[in-house]
Parts: structure tokens; sequence; C-alpha cells
């Protein structure tokens, strides 16, 4: 099969979630398909990871467009208000660039393809009322709930009603793009469910999230350390926030009853108003961009997920439990995996309550150290990107199947 495989970016290095996902899917149907791999450049050095992406599937033809964002600085207040005067949604107009459609459409034209691969809504606008070949959309979110998530947890009413406003020109927009689709590929049932109600006639598979349990292993005995982890790209809203409201809500609560405890955030590009609120607070370490997670888990004795917006699965949370950690979650982070509550996983959304489940795991090591056996079997035997990547080649044969019908 030739496929044509479009992202928002190159997924690699895997430093975020949503290059995890499209990084695995991507390298799997490249094992066992003819594929083009079509994407933005962001910045200069992103140039040096394409060599490494081509070297790990050889198979694979790489192709990029300039964002231009990366060069065109002095013009940015310009464009970002353009892009906020838009019907559409500001992260889908931000990825609206001529030279990526005409690139497109070339390819498209000359490249005989089977199907094409689209990935996250945003790269949509590009094949809305073309003709192409039969097209699969991997929604890696239900965008619309993020946003209407992200806008409850803002005190600024100004800046809530912005993220209303946005949410309001997301749900019109994935009405419009889900039902132009042959298929849409959700990474839960509850995503999946969640789109039925926005477009009831949609077709749709659920090809669920994974995690590499021979990367992510418990290769040292488990800690015995008052340390407690988050992870994940600090340069995403819903990451922010729930650290935030970890620090301010829950954490005092945990160093009243363990004051030797503490909190590290592990992750990327930490914004300025979470680097003050941790020179405020004792106790808590912030690491920005480090080049691998696993050490940082592997000290820690409980993974805390204390997410109050956001949408899709969490990785961070499958490799916490591949790594044999005990995680304590809201249900929003959770949201998603089939994991049951006291067995597997830790679930809270009070802040006295999250505290207190947190409290009892740094202090009962030999009940952190049980959850954490039992959370790892559940992801070897449930969350492995093979069985996803199956899932994914089954998606990609119904689509043509549904367009031949059609």
């Amino acid at each position: 099969m030739k496929i044509l495989f479009l992202t928002t970016r190159l997924p690699y290095p895997l430093d975020m979630g949503c290059k995890i996902r499209t990084w695995n899917l991507f390298s799997f149907a490249a094992g066992r398909h003819d594929i083009t791999l079509l994407t933005f450049l962001h910045s200069e050095p992103e140039r040096r990871w394409i060599k490494a992406v081509q070297s790990l599937t050889p198979t694979a033809r790489i192709e990029t467009v300039e964002h231009p964002d990366s060069r065109f600085r002095i013009a940015r207040g310009w464009t970002t208000a353009a892009r906020l005067l838009s019907e559409l949604p500001y992260t889908v107009v931000k990825y609206y660039v001529k030279a990526m459609q005409r690139r497109i459409e070339t390819l498209i034209a000359r490249g005989g393809f089977d199907l094409v691969h689209c990935d996250q809504i945003h790269m949509a606008q590009y094949l809305i009322g073309r003709a192409s070949p039969p097209v699969v959309l991997n929604a890696h979110n239900i965008d619309s709930l993020l946003l209407e998530r992200v806008a409850e947890n803002q005190r600024n009413p100004v800046v809530r009603r912005f993220f209303h406003l946005q949410q309001r020109k997301m749900q019109m927009y994935e009405r419009r793009v889900f039902n132009a689709f042959d298929h849409v590929l959700t990474v839960s049932s509850n995503d999946q469910e969640l789109l039925a109600t926005l477009v009831p006639n949609v077709v749709s598979s659920v090809v669920k999230n994974g995690v590499d349990t021979k990367y992510f292993y418990p290769d040292s005995p488990p800690s015995e350390s008052s340390m407690l982890v988050f992870t994940g790209a600090m340069d995403w809203m819903p990451n922010v926030d729930g650290v935030l409201f970890f620090i301010k809500e829950i954490f005092p609560h945990v160093r009243k009853a363990v004051p030797e405890a503490l909190f590290v955030v592990v992750g990327r590009n930490p914004p300025a108003r979470l680097l003050r609120a941790v020179k405020r607070e004792p106790g808590v370490m912030v690491t920005g961009d480090v080049p691998d997670v696993r050490p940082w888990l592997a000290q820690s004795s409980v993974v805390v997920v204390p997410l109050r917006s956001g949408g899709g699965t969490r990785l961070k949370i499958l490799e916490a439990m591949a790594m044999g950690k005990a995680v304590v979650s809201t249900r929003i982070g959770a949201e998603g995996l089939d994991l049951v509550d006291g067995r597997e996983i830790c679930i809270a959304d009070d802040p006295l309550k999250f505290a207190e489940r947190t409290i009892e795991l740094l202090t009962d090591q030999s009940g952190a150290k049980q959850l954490g056996q039992v959370a790892r079997r559940r992801v070897v035997e449930s969350y492995d990107w093979k069985e996803a990547g199956q899932q994914l080649l089954e998606a990609y044969e119904q689509t043509i199947s549904i367009r031949r019908l059609g």
C-alpha cells in the first residue's frame, strides 16, 4: 500500500505525547507499507533529526515544508492578530501555509497514493473539499473538549472568554471536518463516543495509545524515597495548570504529613509563571528539558497526574506504570484508560483526597510497590504499541473498502 502521511511536525525526538503516538504509528506502518512522510519544520535545529528518522525508517521518504513562523519573527504580532480574527480556531489557522497546500496537491497528483493518513485535525484543512485518495484522520484528542476544560479552569474572565470562543470555533470546525473524512481514528472509546455525539454518522475506530514496555522497564529495586514526579512538556497549558494546581492546593497537605517530600516536575520549556511559583514553595524542583525521563521515574516513589484539562489519553501514565510506579491521578488525567481505581491506579479529584492518597502511598512503601507491580502487568497485557499498530493497519484496509463501496 502506498501512503501519504501528513503531520504538523517531525515526530522525533520523542519529547512530547503527540510525537510519541505519531512516531509509533508511523514507524509501525513504515515497516510494512510504502510511506511518504510530509511535515513542517519549525526550526533550523529540527533538520538534524531528519537523518535520525530516515535511519530508523529507511524505507520511508521524508519531505518537509518550512513553517514561516520559524523565519519571520518580526511579523509574528501581525500574524497572531490575523489568526485570532479568523472564523477558524487559532491552532488550525496557525498551520495553514500555502507552500504546504501546493506540496500536498503536487504529491497527490503525481504520487499514486492508495491512502492519505492525516495526523491531527490541524492538517485536515488541506484535504477538505479536494479530490484525494481515501483519507484517515488520526484524532489525538477531541480538541473542542480540551478547550472547554481549559476555559473552565481560567480565573481571568478575559482569558476564559477567549478560550470559550476558541472552543466554539473548534467545535464548528470539528463537525465540518469529521464529516468530510472517510474514517476517523480516536485514542479511546470515550473519545469515540464523544465523536459520535458531534457527528452521528461518522465512521470511526479506536486505535489506542500504547507504551514501549521494553524501554520503560523497572530495572532497579522500587525506590523508597519521598519523591513525587510529574512528567510532561511544560509548554502545554493543561500540564502547567495541573502542576500549579498540585503545588498550590495539594502539595502543602502532603508536606505537612511527609515533611521530607520532594515534588519534581520533569519536562521541557517550563514557563516563567511556573518558575516563579516554584521559588515560593519549599520542596519543589523543576528540571527543564532532560534527555531521558526514566532516571527520574526510577527515583520516584509516586507519580502524580493532577490534570484538570486535556483530552485523549495520557502517555505519561502508561510510561510510569510500565516502570512499575504507583500513580495518583485525577479522573481527567486517567480518562480513556481502562484502569481500575485502587488496584492499578489511584484516582482522586478533590485536592485533599488527592493528597491523602498520595500520602498513603508515600508512607506505605509495600502498598506502593504492589500497586506498581499490578500496573506494570496491566500495561504489558493491554497497552503495547504493536497492538495499536495492528489496529491502524486494519483501519487503513477498512478505509479503502469504504471508499470502494461508496
